[in-house]
């Protein structure tokens, strides 16, 4: 008479399976995007000039660094999931062609529109990827594209004073706190 109850190894073995194939988030990227949003923000209120040249350099660089340790945790968590890369760097490569594609568009409107007038239409374009992508791929990024959502209306139609610097703040504890949880498991 054979016994139908599954054995511990063969519940580890299908937990193991589920482990290796659902998407994993990265608590490290929350805190390195936590520590550099604040910080490219507040240079749009206290030093205008340099913004655009930190986010031109740290964009792409914080996409790099971000690729690496989302592959580097995936590795670590012993999870395989080819697809939820390859969503991922659709959603986050789409959304860069976007802003780099924006801003072409501007420049095409040559000196006419200064840099402090352009600036919100790249908030709104990248609050729009973070809110999606919290949709779609990592609901721990809703609440900051929401931030950045409404801190484009802050700036744009409220025109309140620091208001990059307060959106960036509650950005990167947005962040932080999603890192926390992501971290807590």
């Amino acid at each position: 008479m054979s016994n139908n109850t599954p054995s511990r190894d063969d519940l580890a073995y299908v937990v193991a399976a589920i482990r290796r194939d659902r998407p994993h988030d990265s608590a490290a990227i929350y805190f390195l995007w936590a520590l550099l949003t604040p910080i490219g923000f507040a240079l749009a209120d206290l030093a205008p000039m340099h913004a655009g040249l930190y986010w031109a350099v740290v964009g792409p660089l914080g996409g790099l660094l971000s690729v690496w340790l989302g592959m580097r945790s995936e590795r670590a968590a012993g999870v395989r999931n080819r697809e939820n890369g390859a969503l991922q760097g659709m959603h986050w490569g789409i959304t860069a062609l976007v802003m780099v594609l924006f801003g072409c568009y501007l420049a095409t409107l040559g000196s006419g529109l200064e840099q402090a007038r352009q600036a919100p239409g790249f908030l709104l374009l990248i609050g729009f990827g973070y809110a999606l992508a919290g949709v779609h791929l990592n609901r721990g990024l809703l609440p900051t594209g929401l931030v950045m959502i409404a801190g484009y209306a802050a700036i744009t139609l409220l025109q309140l004073p620091w208001a990059w610097t307060i959106t960036g703040l509650a950005c990167g504890i947005s962040l932080f706190v999603s890192g926390m949880r992501v971290a807590r498991g």
